[in-house]
Formats: C-alpha cells, sequence, structure tokens
C-alpha cells in the first residue's frame, strides 16, 4: 500500500476525519487510541491493518500524507460509516468511482437488492391501498335478528310466567309490570356481567 502525497490541503481535511471517526469510536466508552483502531481493524478482518504501525496512521491523520483507499474503505466498514459519508470522504480524497471490478459488482447487486425491496414495498402497499378501498361487507340482517331472538328469549319467557304466576294468584297488572321490569332488568344485567 503506497502512500500519497497529493495536496496538503486535503491529506490535512482527510486525516482529520479519519481522526473524528476514531474519536467517535468508543468501544468500551473510552476513546480509541491509534493502536487500539488498529487492533480493531484487524480483529474484524482487515487485512490492511496487519502491517501498520501508529506512526503511519499519525501521518495520515496529521495531513502529512493522504491515507490510501485501501486503508479508509477498511476503516468505513471498521466504524460502520454510512455509504454516503463514505462516498464524500473518497471524493474529497480524489478517489472518486469505485475501485475495482468487485466493487464495481457490488454496488451493482446492492442496487439491484434495493430495487428489488422497493418493489416489494410497493406491490405491499398495493395490496394495503387496495385493502381498504374494498366495500365494507354487507349487514347480515338474519344474524342480527337471530342475536336478538337469542338475548330476548330467556327474558322474555321469564317475564311470561312470572305474569301467569301472579294472575293466578289473583294481583293486578300494576304489580305484574313492576316484578316484570325488574326480573328483566335482573336478567340482562346478569347476562351483560357473565358476558363480559
Amino acid at each position: 500500500m503506497d502512500e500519497s502525497r497529493g495536496d496538503n490541503g486535503t491529506a490535512v481535511l482527510v486525516g482529520r476525519l479519519v481522526r473524528s471517526f476514531r474519536d467517535d469510536l468508543r468501544p468500551n466508552g473510552r476513546r480509541l487510541s491509534q493502536e487500539g483502531l488498529l487492533h480493531l481493524m484487524v480483529a474484524r478482518g482487515e487485512e490492511v491493518a496487519d502491517n501498520m504501525d501508529r506512526s503511519t496512521l499519525s501521518r495520515w491523520e496529521t495531513g502529512e500524507r493522504l491515507a490510501p483507499r485501501e486503508f479508509l474503505e477498511a476503516l468505513g466498514r471498521t466504524c460502520d460509516i454510512p455509504q454516503h459519508v463514505m462516498d464524500r470522504l473518497m471524493s474529497l480524497a480524489g478517489y472518486d468511482g469505485p475501485g475495482d471490478e468487485t466493487e464495481r459488482e457490488s454496488t451493482a447487486a446492492t442496487v439491484r437488492d434495493i430495487e428489488s425491496q422497493v418493489a416489494t414495498i410497493q406491490r405491499d402497499i398495493r395490496s394495503l391501498v387496495d385493502a381498504a378501498d374494498s366495500p365494507e361487507p354487507a349487514l347480515d340482517a338474519f344474524a342480527v335478528v337471530k342475536s336478538t331472538l337469542r338475548r330476548a328469549a330467556l327474558p322474555g319467557v321469564f317475564a311470561l310466567a312470572v305474569g301467569f304466576v301472579l294472575n293466578a294468584m289473583g294481583q293486578n297488572g300494576t304489580l305484574a309490570l313492576l316484578v316484570y321490569a325488574l326480573a328483566v332488568l335482573a336478567l340482562v344485567l346478569g347476562r351483560e356481567c357473565c358476558d363480559g
């Protein structure tokens, strides 16, 4: 990996960004040292950091030399830097576009995956909209009548029986009406308490 001298101002800006990415990476709640970053990169499988030492990283961070593309890409993967930020960093460093055919194929595959996910989401949204636009189900009159009769049958039969019993005992209609109202109220409240 050869270092590029490049534009001194560019190297300084890129170096400051590299340092800020390292400073933001706090695995144990503490700021990561240059050696710590290199060890982390190696631990995450970044071969580019295998033969590096702190002094090389220091030259890149101070802007003495411009960090090479391979290191910046490895840093992006290690620090989980979003792709749009990495694109801007690469552009600032003068590394425009993907570096090799493998990266181009990877980018194309990523674009295809995103397009596929967008198509799936669009299908899901269309099905939701179609489901929301469908007419509400018609009211089933037979079910309503059946439910009403089922709920009213027991209190009605009970009230009728109470009325016959009171009439047989010679009671007047007012008392029968009062007993009927109380019996129906008790049955309806009892049924609601049991159902709820």
